[in-house]
């Protein structure tokens, strides 16, 4: 066994080491819990990559989509559309999502074309769970 041999060994022992004290660390784990809540896991290379290659396949299917989403989203930060409060569908108030998205979902009843891309409802996320079951579409994203 040559020197870089049993330096890598040891190297490979002590990682397990401090992954194990980690576990049983109180401070550590808390500061972790608290990462983890904040910016969630880590998500390695080879994900991030895959992530990629699925995003450019869905983007080049639905630009359409994609074109008259972006053009709500400027609408709304120019103030030229504003989110109301309640759902357009069963006059509900949703509580807001956790992970600061709004909670209430622009609805493009009359299509994605571009004369009807800022022709939009707000409906909450039972009344859009609702009609896609009535559509009998498989939610993708």
């Amino acid at each position: 066994m040559t020197i870089q041999d049993k330096l890598e060994k040891k190297r490979k022992l002590d990682r397990e080491r401090k992954r194990r004290k980690r576990r049983t660390d109180a401070v550590w784990l808390a500061r972790e819990r608290e990462r983890r809540r904040r910016y969630g896991k880590f998500r390695p290379p080879r994900d991030l990559e895959r992530m990629a290659k699925q995003r450019k396949k869905y983007s080049a299917l639905n630009q359409e989509k994609e074109k008259a989403r972006a053009c709500v989203k400027i609408a709304i930060e120019r103030g030229e559309i504003v989110p109301p409060s309640i759902c357009q569908v069963c006059g509900k108030s949703p509580k807001p999502l956790r992970d600061g998205r709004r909670a209430l979902r622009a609805d493009y009843y009359a299509g994605y074309e571009k004369e009807h891309q800022l022709d939009i409802r707000w409906i909450c996320i039972d009344c859009d769970g609702k009609q896609l079951r009535k559509k009998n579409i498989l939610v993708e994203d």
